[in-house]
């Protein structure tokens, strides 16, 4: 439909008698395989003379169809052709004979091309030549370009985590039927150190007692002797002492 409407918009130039009052209208199309139709076909052999210019892009020759593409080959005045795929090559190699081969079309460099193009209406055998490369710039506007590019549309990371967070929390009656489970969970953990705290008091009892020296059990000694027996002896050695001489026999009752 809309490339019909185009074609209707450029036959409608006939009523301009003089050509040179007719001014150009250019009319670039990407991807031209999903509109290369048989209309576009017609477009390309007549619509010329009506001041439309066309600019056509698309990856390789097989997506048009052969209507199309011999009315794409068969209007244009200038062929540029880049290295290009080995199926392509065999048919723009026709377009570039004698001078240049399929083969040629394969192996060009970066930044080189071949051309066909016509001067002063007249056909000039092809040749090759490359693309010219950009200049180095003298003034190096990157850190500016990004500064400005900051100040005007950039914003502080904080802010935009924030929004971000407000956006994907869950509304209110739901976090309020979350955070009820949150508060269960809280006063059982307070509770708990509550259970285990005993345990630790007899614990911390134990070095108490462990400090205090341990009871010595009394053991009674046979051969400790205290004071009153050792002067019962010496009062028995005396009597006995007095009885010898006094030839005497006395028995020694503590024996």
């Amino acid at each position: 439909f809309l490339v019909t409407k185009i074609q209707l918009a450029a036959m409608s130039r006939s009523d301009i008698v003089n050509a040179e009052d007719r001014r150009p209208f250019y009319l670039y199309v990407d991807e031209f395989q999903n509109f290369a139709t048989d209309s576009f076909a017609v477009i390309l052999s007549e619509a010329r003379k009506y001041g439309l210019n066309l600019v056509v892009a698309n990856q390789y020759i097989s997506q048009m169809t052969d209507t199309v593409r011999g009315a794409v080959f068969g209007n244009v005045g200038t062929i540029i052709s880049f290295r290009v795929s080995a199926d392509d090559a065999p048919l723009l190699a026709n377009q570039f004979e004698p001078q240049f081969t399929p083969s040629d079309l394969l192996q060009l460099h970066n930044r080189h091309f071949v051309i066909s193009m016509v001067i002063n209406t007249e056909k000039v055998p092809a040749f090759s030549a490359t693309s010219l490369s950009l200049p180095t710039p003298q003034i190096d506007n990157t850190g500016r370009i990004v500064e400005h590019t900051r100040y005007n549309y950039s914003r502080s990371r904080d802010d935009i985590e924030r929004e971000i967070a407000l956006a994907i929390a869950p509304p209110q009656h739901l976090q309020n039927h979350k955070q009820e489970p949150k508060n269960h969970s809280t006063l059982h953990n307070q509770q708990k150190p509550q259970t285990t705290h005993k345990p630790a008091e007899t614990t911390t009892k134990e070095p108490i007692n462990q400090d205090k020296p341990p009871r010595k059990k009394r053991t009674r000694s046979r051969n400790k002797k205290t004071p009153n027996t050792q002067q019962a002896q010496e009062v028995t050695a005396k009597r006995h002492l007095q009885n010898e001489d006094e030839g005497k026999l006395v028995i020694n009752h503590n024996k």
